[in-house]
């Protein structure tokens, strides 16, 4: 019984050491910032873009209050971009008189360094439909930013001076909900967003990276998704660990991904919401440079 009792101690304290290591760790992770970079390569380039870049961001979550925001900003100046794209989940939403004040900040200053484009994630799209009772947060959110930003839900917008054409899907709770199954088409993508127009390159900001393969069907040549901060805790050769619809080791959980006809870049984010966790996660922002074109 003695040994018995020690073996269950020892199981115990085993892991209490490692949960304690593990939160040391996630606020390690949590309070570091870092750039992310790809080269895109595709046909539909053109010259006058050749070698110049965006940046992508997604799932600010008012991260750290606000105590990233400097350093964000640094690494975005450096990249000289010519546009930036938000990819939503900037707030949280769940208090009515929640801080805005970091997210808010933020935006202001990326638009003082190249034009802004953003599209809402799940969080936005809660409280513009009033899922958590009230209003109120969107509209202080989006008075404080609308003159900052080109919010493109369910638009698409040629940038000035760039041939390149960016969407912003807004998707129904259902496709957010948890354990839902709900399906999505190309079809489905076209009756938010109308037809693509495949002669120019389209950038599309789709929250969800779960719908990959519709985005893909309905012709967009670059899809940019967030939603699944890297799967929370990220193990070499497994991938993200869980998704928000509580899949364990799902699909497009961080990275970048290819078909035929679109490449996926999903970022792991910048801040969390509820469980403030993260292990093998660093938080990011997303720099996609283009090509040079010989």
């Amino acid at each position: 019984m003695r040994v018995a009792l020690t073996a269950v101690v020892l199981i115990i304290t085993i892991f209490v050491i490692l949960m304690i290591l593990l939160i040391i760790e996630s606020r390690r992770e949590l309070n570091k910032i870092r750039l992310t970079e790809y080269v895109y390569e595709g046909t539909k380039v053109d010259p006058s873009m050749s070698g110049k870049s965006f940046i992508f961001l997604s799932d600010f979550h008012e991260a750290q209050n606000g105590r990233l925001n400097d350093r964000i900003i640094g690494l975005v100046k450096e990249t000289d971009p010519a546009f930036i794209l938000i990819g939503g989940d900037m707030i949280n939403g769940t208090h009515e008189n929640e801080d805005i004040t970091p997210s808010v900040s933020l935006i202001g200053r990326l638009s003082e360094i190249a034009p802004v484009y953003m599209a809402s994630g799940n969080h936005e799209m809660k409280v513009r439909e009033g899922y958590y009772g009230y209003k109120s947060l969107w509209e202080r959110f989006y008075d404080a930013i609308k003159d900052k930003v080109i919010y493109i839900d369910n638009k698409t917008v040629v940038p000035e001076g760039f041939p390149v054409k960016i969407s912003g899907l807004d998707l129904d709770y259902e496709y957010y909900k948890r354990f839902s199954d709900k399906k999505l088409t190309g079809d489905g993508v076209k009756e938010y967003l109308g037809e693509c127009d495949r002669d120019m390159l389209n950038i599309l900001l789709a929250h969800n990276p779960e719908y990959f393969k519709a985005y893909s069907e309905w012709g967009t040549d670059i899809v940019l998704s967030g939603h699944y901060h890297g799967g929370i805790l990220r193990f070499p050769g497994l991938g993200g660990f869980i998704s928000p619809k509580l899949r364990l080791f799902p699909d497009y959980s961080y990275g970048m991904y290819k078909n035929d006809k679109s490449v996926l870049y999903v970022t792991c984010g910048i801040g969390q919401h509820t469980f403030k966790l993260r292990l093998n996660n660093i938080p990011e922002i997303v720099n996609i440079r283009f090509a040079e074109k010989n």
